[in-house]
């Protein structure tokens, strides 16, 4: 089973994480302001090898078996897991090589997503 997610509903993702971080770069002392100056930046990035280790982990730690499709709707596109950020200040919030703070991260999201169910 293919989990997809429509362009209203990444739209949708996009404008509650600009609302919630009050469309402004989140680097301390940036100024960067407006959709114009600002994007989403995932805290762990949307790659094969973040998915499969996630997946891995899922797996390892909890004892799910998500596809790599769920792991992509669920954890990769999870509010907790964007940010707004200038393009200068992207890679600061990039937190996939730190294993450590990323299964952290993810085990934070689980519980999100487990919650809401």
């Amino acid at each position: 089973m293919v989990v997809l997610r429509s362009r209203f509903e990444i739209a949708e993702s996009k404008r509650r994480i600009f609302t919630r971080d009050l469309y402004r770069c989140q680097y301390p002392g940036c100024r960067a302001t407006g959709e114009g100056q600002i994007e989403v930046a995932h805290r762990i990035a949307q790659t094969s090898s973040n998915e499969k280790d996630i997946r891995q982990w899922l797996r390892d730690e909890i004892g799910t078996d998500w596809t790599l499709a769920m792991v992509r709707k669920k954890i990769i596109h999870h509010r907790l897991n964007m940010v707004t950020s200038c393009r200068r200040h992207n890679d600061y919030f990039n937190i996939g090589f730190n294993r450590l703070k990323m299964m952290e991260l993810v085990r934070r999201i689980y519980d999100d997503v487990k919650e809401g169910l």
